[in-house]
């Protein structure tokens, strides 16, 4: 029988629920590490420029529960947090992101100490072993590091850090590597100002579109407008490559691809019917706060209030939380719905959705990633799908990418899922002939 809460308790004893719930997402049952939700909210409280993000990665790790058993692999990693919350004491922060990495902040370090803490982490994690019989277990560590800059987001930070970490383990493992301002402007895929302002008015950026579906229903609900970029050369670029350049470029007379949106939309909306979700961050939110709701026709153009959604995509809840809140009840009495999208990741909690409520609440794939392998995770996951239903909202599993994912999120009363098993993000003209279904 899948675990649940009764959605009829009191206010007061749904609060205590989540606040529960939400204590068990901040700790790692294992290790006892913060997690990466926790890791994400701390790095916007408290991280500052010139602070250093770490990535962990365990060098060849799958080879010791290949070979002793996941018993031998967990104690390993228990071993290995320690070692590294003590490697960080009083200097950083270290969380598990998942598996057999980990994820860190440290705080204002100049080069040579930063190298010094690097070099620190990977001999205690060298030297933490367990024993396996009358054989002593260990494993190496690879280091990403990535420099804090003026408005970076806990994900880009993140980003930066693992593109520095794959320097590391292409260049021999054991070892760590900063990922350098000039190596981040040469990195290939990272473009200039002037290639995204070219590539805005030759119309190269636009929407790609992937299925949202109603698995209660087993049919499609609608798309998500998820921004692209191909080039002149095929390479199809995500946001994360671009879009702070892009926001840059509409300082030096870019403009932004509304064409493009407004063609997904009507596509979606009025020549399929269905919905159509854009990506909206609550900063730009705040921007709008005092204007008329005209901003959302420039966004979606001509398409029936029912068909959109906007999905917020940062924290709902900070010092402009009135003016926001007042933005998103405006939204939804004009018949716009509202999503709170990747839940559970950044600043968003399950008690602010009693503060703004929203329509849909979209829940971070790696919660099912992590539900599928462990029964505390499986857990987790059933009692926020409830909880969200207690909030007055639907919610929307992402991350859907086999069978027996589907098979699991279908036991849950989430009614929306989406991911790659049941559709990539794909250009109109696929969808136009292919049309997505479930299977």
């Amino acid at each position: 029988m899948r675990p649940s809460i009764d959605i009829a308790d009191s206010p007061a004893a749904l609060k205590r629920r989540i606040a529960e719930l939400e204590r068990r997402l901040e700790t790692d049952d294992l290790t006892g590490l913060p997690t990466k939700q926790w890791f994400y909210q701390y790095f916007s409280d408290h991280a500052r420029v010139g602070d250093a993000v770490l990535f962990i990665d365990l060098d060849d790790f799958k080879s010791v529960n290949d070979t002793y058993g996941h018993a031998t692999g967990d104690q390993l990693l228990v071993g290995i947090a320690a070692a590294l919350d003590t490697s960080m004491k009083g200097i950083g922060v270290v969380a598990r992101l998942a598996g057999d990495e980990f994820i860190g902040l440290l705080h204002g370090p100049d080069e040579q100490r930063l190298e010094a803490v690097g070099a620190g982490i990977i001999a205690a994690i060298g030297a933490c072993r367990v024993t396996a019989g009358e054989l002593a277990v260990s494993r190496h560590a690879s280091l990403g590091l990535a420099r804090v800059r003026p408005g970076m987001q806990p994900r880009e930070a993140l980003i930066e850090a693992d593109n520095a970490l794959r320097e590391a383990k292409r260049s021999g493992k054991k070892q760590a590597v900063l990922l350098e301002e000039r190596a981040l402007q040469l990195t290939p895929g990272r473009p200039s100002l002037e290639e995204v302002h070219l590539g805005l008015t030759r119309q190269e950026i636009g929407y790609y579109l992937q299925p949202v579906f109603n698995l209660a229903r087993s049919e499609l609900w609608g798309y998500e407008a998820l921004l692209r970029w191909r080039r002149a050369n095929g390479e199809v670029l995500g946001p994360a490559q671009f879009l702070t350049t892009m926001t840059k470029a509409y300082g030096y007379g870019a403009d932004p691809p509304l064409e493009a949106a407004h063609a997904a939309a009507a596509w979606a909306a009025l020549d399929q019917g269905k919905h159509i979700a854009f990506n909206v961050s609550s900063a730009f939110l705040a921007q709008v706060a005092d204007q008329r709701l005209d901003w959302v026709q420039k966004i979606v153009g001509d398409i029936p209030a029912e068909r959109i959604v906007l999905e917020i995509v940062e924290t709902v809840v900070d010092h402009k939380c009135s003016r926001i809140g007042k933005v998103v009840a405006d939204l939804r009495d004009r018949g716009v719905k509202v999503a709170l999208d990747d839940f559970g990741i950044g600043q968003s909690t399950l008690s602010r959705l009693q503060t703004i409520p929203v329509d849909y609440v979209k829940i971070d794939k790696h919660f099912l990633s992590a539900a599928v392998r462990s029964g505390r995770d499986r857990d987790i996951l059933f009692k926020m799908i409830d909880l969200i239903g207690a909030s007055g909202a639907k919610p929307i599993v992402e991350g859907i990418e086999t069978a027996e994912q589907l098979a699991l999120v279908r036991q849950t009363p989430a009614e929306f899922g989406q991911g790659f098993f049941l559709g990539r993000p794909n250009p109109v003209s696929h969808w136009t002939a292919t049309p997505p279904s479930i299977g």
